[in-house]
C-alpha cells in the first residue's frame, strides 16, 4: 500500500495479500521496581526499546481550510497504538498485534506533549552534566538555545495563535 491510512474494510476482506510499512515507536515501560524512583539513564536507555510490546504511530490529519498563517492551527494527529501479545525483541519470526486503538490528538494536545518532550530532553542532558562535569556544555546550550529562541517554523508566535 501506498499510504499510511488504515486500509478499507474492501481491502480488509479482500483475497489479495498486501503489505503496509511505517515506523512505529516503541512506549517504555519501567518495570514496577523502577517506578517512582530515580533510575540510571542507562537503564531507561535499555526498557526503551527493549521489553516492549506497546508501540505508536502518528500521523498528521488536517480538519478544515488550512491556514497560510499557522500550519499547525489545524493540524491534528491521529495516533494508533498497537500492542503485541509479547514483548520484543525476542526469538519468535514474528509477533501477533493483540489490540489496536487509535485517538486523536488536537493541536493544543500536540503542543503540550512536543514541550513535555523538550523539557525531557533539557532535564536527561543536564542529568548527564551533573553525573560528567567534563563534558562539553556546546550541545546543552544549543538546545536551551533553540528552544528560549526558536527560529524555525514561526517560533512561539504559532503556539500562541
Amino acid at each position: 500500500m501506498k499510504t499510511t491510512t488504515p486500509p478499507s474494510e474492501d481491502t480488509k476482506s479482500s483475497s489479495g495479500q498486501y503489505i503496509q510499512c511505517f515506523t512505529v515507536k516503541p512506549i517504555l515501560n519501567l518495570p514496577a521496581k523502577f517506578q517512582n524512583k530515580p533510575v540510571s539513564e542507562q537503564i531507561v536507555s535499555f526498557y526503551t526499546v527493549n521489553e516492549v510490546h506497546k508501540f505508536q504511530y502518528s500521523r498528521p490529519v488536517r480538519k478544515g481550510e488550512k491556514d497560510p498563517d499557522n500550519e499547525f492551527a489545524n493540524m491534528w494527529l491521529e495516533r494508533t497504538t498497537y500492542t503485541t501479545a509479547y514483548k520484543l525483541p525476542g526469538i519468535l519470526r514474528w509477533f501477533e498485534v493483540k489490540s489496536v486503538s487509535t485517538e486523536e490528538i488536537s493541536p493544543l494536545e500536540n503542543a503540550l506533549e512536543t514541550m513535555q518532550l523538550a523539557n525531557e530532553k533539557i532535564s536527561s542532558m543536564v542529568q548527564r552534566h551533573l553525573s560528567d562535569p567534563n563534558l562539553p556544555i556546546n550541545p546543552l546550550s544549543m538546545l536551551l538555545n533553540g528552544i528560549v529562541d526558536p527560529a524555525v517554523m514561526g517560533g512561539f508566535a504559532n503556539y500562541e495563535k
